[in-house]
């Protein structure tokens, strides 16, 4: 009887000795994401774009090849007059990896002229994030796609 409590006492420590983690909450990317399009709204997408990546980033564009780096996508950003139109967008999802590192967003952008015509475009993107080093997050990978009509 004394051998059977011991090994039911071992299967229980064993049992309640697992490696899971708790769940990680999205809070995070949610909330930089909505900073991001708050700060690009405001103060223009250029320093939108440079504040918040990595410096490793990767910018997928239409008709383009990959920019690479952030000294790229600056490069890429000169001459970018972004006072002549607003660009903002809305996260429809994010998830974050187990780990707490890494995760993504993606949700519906709009592009808004502030021209005669005030042509207002939509469409849909994807950004990968990475927590660096000093725990903030920052985009690694960054694309969109354009094709949901225009208002």
């Amino acid at each position: 009887m004394k051998e059977n409590f011991i090994l039911l006492l071992v299967c229980i420590v064993l049992s309640s000795c697992t490696n899971q983690k708790p769940e990680v909450s999205v809070d995070p990317l949610l909330e930089i994401e909505t900073a991001f399009s708050d700060m690009s709204r405001e103060k223009g997408m250029v320093e939108a774009f440079t504040f918040f990546a990595d410096d490793e980033v990767v910018l997928l564009r239409p008709e383009s090849y990959p920019i690479i780096g952030k000294n790229e996508l600056i490069k890429s950003l000169e001459g970018v007059a972004d006072s002549t139109f607003s660009l903002t967008w809305k996260v429809t999802d994010a998830q974050i990896a187990k780990s707490g590192d890494l995760g993504y967003t993606f949700g519906i952008y709009t592009m808004k002229l502030f021209n005669e015509s005030g042509i207002v475009s939509k469409g849909t993107y994807v950004t990968i994030w990475k927590k660096n080093e000093e725990g903030e997050w920052k985009y690694v990978l960054d694309t969109g796609q354009d094709g949901l009509g225009e208002e």
